[in-house]
């Protein structure tokens, strides 16, 4: 299953999910961020970046999915632009 391209207000939406788990001073640690988030916000985040169609296998299905879809979608580079406003 493949993330899909997030538009402004998507990428906005996952940030919103997820900027309690991001570290102020870091780069995007994506197993930081599993690891520092509430799970009902990364089930949000990962169904914004897979338009509600994903199913939870196990745990390795989810870490691998929720990976691909920031890094295919530059969450990193998003996350800086927004720390610099």
């Amino acid at each position: 299953m493949k993330p899909k391209k997030l538009n402004l207000e998507e990428m906005w939406k996952v940030y919103l999910f997820l900027r309690h788990a991001l570290e102020d001073d870091e780069e995007v640690d994506v197993y930081s961020v599993i690891l520092n988030s509430e799970p009902r916000f990364l089930l949000e985040a990962l169904r914004v970046l897979y338009d509600n169609k994903v199913t939870m296998d196990n745990a390795f299905n989810f870490i691998k999915l929720f990976s691909e879809g920031l890094e295919s979608n530059d969450f990193s580079d998003f996350v800086n632009i927004v720390r610099g406003l």
